[in-house]
């Protein structure tokens, strides 16, 4: 943990004496809890869901009487009004105030992340209306109407086109797929800690036992957590049936491309084959939700395998996904991700990524 403050306090160094970043104008939000002094500085697709449960239970923010963070549902955790824990911008004034609590953030590799949000947001449909419908106008000269009205069927290269070129303007994108470093400034804020989606346990740990917090977690274990993502993933993509118009969500497909996410993710092994028959002779949408639960559960049962495998297959996706694309939109990638890469210490070129590749 401290040889992560360290890189990126060294690397701050250099960034600061570049004008861009000495008077970057922040994106990031933070929230609190009194008592113990402790800061979380919001960075989405970094186990920010996790975080965010959290803090709301120790503030007593949630609706009943969960027993523990992780009784709080994903939707609420996310939207539910904040009635007691205080979030705020990171203003210049705000970052002066968090150096006087424990303050913490959390980073990720960066192609991993950008990966992670077009699954959840694109191939899901989470940002189909809000964003995909966009892309597809801005990219695609031959859209259908359908996909001009949906958004459904945004590829990964799109995606990538679109907010590279967006952020090489200097033009708004979601947070959830913003550099790191322009969301929660290692360079402006004087982090106590910061964790790494790739050793997430292990950071929560060192975080909650520092602040005497480790109750929280007690009997929560990998399994747990893989559990409560695939059923948050499942019931929040059917939710968003009451979000997108009536000829955009279809359950089925909905269904089949949660499937393809879970294996994406690692949460399902490549080898299941996705239910079809079964889904396909039912016509209501919670009836679909919960036989794909079912359907899930029990081909997660019958293979009980390691961490290091689910980790494997989800490195093999991410490869796929990132070979195909030209060398002109990696080197975008790397010039506009280039802080997060050094301030986090991440690979720029992994030997995967990059192999058969003259860069």
């Amino acid at each position: 943990m401290h040889n992560r403050l360290g890189i990126a306090r060294n690397h701050c160094k250099m960034a600061m004496k570049n004008e861009h970043v000495s008077t970057y104008l922040f994106h990031g939000y933070a929230i609190t809890y009194p008592p113990k002094n402790m800061v979380y500085c919001i960075t989405p697709k970094v186990g920010c869901t996790f975080w965010k449960r959290i803090f709301r239970f120790l503030n007593k923010d949630y609706v009943g009487e969960p027993k523990n963070p992780f009784d709080i549902p994903r939707t609420f955790s996310h939207f539910g009004p904040m009635n007691h824990t205080e979030k705020f911008s990171l203003t210049q004034g705000n970052i002066t105030i968090l150096a006087k609590n424990f303050t913490f953030t959390f980073a990720r590799d960066p192609y991993a992340r950008l990966w992670s949000a077009y699954i959840d947001k694109f191939l899901l449909p989470d940002f189909w209306v809000a964003f995909g419908k966009n892309i597809v106008a801005q990219n695609r000269p031959n859209a259908t109407q359908m996909s001009l009205k949906c958004g459904h069927d945004v590829s990964f290269h799109e995606f990538l086109q679109h907010i590279l070129k967006r952020l090489k303007l200097g033009r708004r994108v979601s947070n959830h797929y913003l550099p790191i470093h322009q969301i929660c400034s290692p360079c402006h804020v004087h982090f106590d800690a910061i964790g790494k989606l790739e050793t997430f346990k292990q950071d929560v740990d060192y975080i909650l036992e520092r602040l005497g917090l480790s109750f929280l977690i007690e009997n929560y274990t990998f399994q747990t957590y893989e559990e409560e993502e695939v059923v948050m993933l499942i019931d929040y993509n059917f939710w968003l049936e009451k979000r997108l118009p009536e000829e955009c969500f279809d359950p089925v497909m909905i269904a089949e491309r949660l499937w393809k996410a879970l294996q994406l993710r690692g949460y399902l092994d490549d080898a299941e084959t996705f239910p079809e028959d079964s889904i396909k002779r039912l016509n209501k949408p919670d009836t679909i939700r919960q036989e794909l639960q079912n359907h899930v559960f029990k081909s997660r049962s019958g293979r009980r395998l390691v961490e290091r495998h689910w980790i494997t297959q989800r490195r093999k996706w991410l490869v796929e996904a990132y070979k195909p694309l030209s060398n002109s939109v990696l080197n975008e990638l790397l010039e506009i991700f280039q802080y997060d890469f050094e301030m986090f210490g991440y690979q720029k070129k992994p030997v995967d990524v990059f192999e058969g590749r003259f860069m």
